[in-house]
């Protein structure tokens, strides 16, 4: 809980009393690898902070080949704030790349804050603000002209998280096969 008060600082000066009031209207969430937070095309039901694990964000299909945008790491937040706070559909799937816990808003949490708290509204549109700007900045193409390159893009971008997650997972997300990718992680070690 303290990680995710101390990450809403950046956004807003929270008292411990404020603090207090956002604890009591926090659920602790676990996903096994594979589960989905939230579907493609469908109003998400909660604003999660991932204490723990990783997610992945995705065009999900029904089968193993969905297209992953970017993952979500811990101390961040997978939310398509503006989806959730105006209850429109969003565009990707959040899924748990690994077991992960997470600490979540309802809507109902988040309009109750937002009663409460006098500047809960700016630091959820600072929030939302700084998660775009990350998603943005994450969903970039992983570019470079040869496996490699995609791999050492990757590695700067997600710093360690190659280490954590399945190794299909991460080749799938650079567009290679498994053996390439393992090839690659052994000629730079």
């Amino acid at each position: 809980m303290d990680e995710m008060i101390n990450y809403l600082r950046q956004f807003a000066v929270i008292t411990a009393d404020q603090a207090n009031l956002i604890g009591r209207d926090v659920n602790a969430i676990v996903l096994r690898r594979g589960d989905i937070l939230w579907e493609q095309n469908q109003v998400p039901q909660q604003m999660a902070f991932v204490a723990s694990g990783v997610l992945s964000a995705s065009t999900c299909s029904n089968g193993d080949d969905d297209l992953i945008r970017y993952f979500i790491e811990e101390k961040k937040f997978a939310t398509d704030i503006d989806g959730f706070l105006q209850r429109k559909p969003v565009h990707e799937c959040i899924k748990a790349v690994v077991d992960s816990r997470l600490l979540a808003f309802t809507i109902e949490a988040a309009r109750r804050l937002s009663m409460s708290l006098t500047n809960w509204d700016n630091m959820t549109k600072n929030l939302s603000v700084n998660c775009l700007l990350e998603m943005v900045i994450k969903r970039a193409p992983v570019s470079g002209s040869d496996a490699c390159s995609r791999f050492l893009v990757f590695e700067r971008r997600y710093p360690g998280l190659s280490s954590r997650i399945p190794q299909s997972v991460v080749a799938s997300y650079l567009g290679l096969a498994p053996a390439t990718l393992s090839r690659i992680k052994n000629q730079l070690k």
